[in-house]
């Protein structure tokens, strides 16, 4: 239950990312850029946008979006490891098939995820996100 708690949040989280056009201004791995600790940002969580003319492009500052881009990453390192250990656990009682789609979904939306990152094809990104869609309906 709480590895599913865990993925659901972290579609949230990938929402807000998608939302608030972060997801392609962190260009280097694993978390972000050299000082997004340091900048770090809570305020990029506020439900309520600030007002302006217009919101194409999204409103926040680059140290928000980075923020945000850097919490998204955080959680997917905390979710694969939840995930590796359902997948080690359901192995016995579901069956290795399971355990073995599983991680095979999780490799596909890492290497997704991280492509987006190496690459910075739009297309991916969407692949990325309509694929935890679909784990979401799974």
């Amino acid at each position: 239950m709480g590895g599913l708690v865990a993925v659901v949040l972290q579609i949230a989280l990938g929402g807000w990312t998608s939302a608030n056009y972060a997801a392609v201004v962190c260009t280097k791995l694993p978390v972000c850029e050299a000082d997004w600790a340091g900048n770090y940002d809570a305020s990029a969580f506020n439900p309520i946008s600030p007002t302006n003319e217009t919101y194409q492009y999204g409103v926040l500052n680059f140290d928000q979006r980075v923020t945000i881009h850097a919490t998204h990453r955080i959680g997917a390192m905390i979710v694969t490891a939840l995930v590796l250990l359902l997948a080690w656990f359901v192995r016995k009682p579901l069956g290795t098939r399971a355990s073995v789609l599983l991680t095979a979904a999780l490799v596909l939306q890492i290497t997704l995820g991280v492509t987006n990152v190496v690459a910075t094809c739009h297309f991916l990104l969407r692949s990325h996100t309509t694929f935890a869609a679909c784990c979401y309906c799974s």
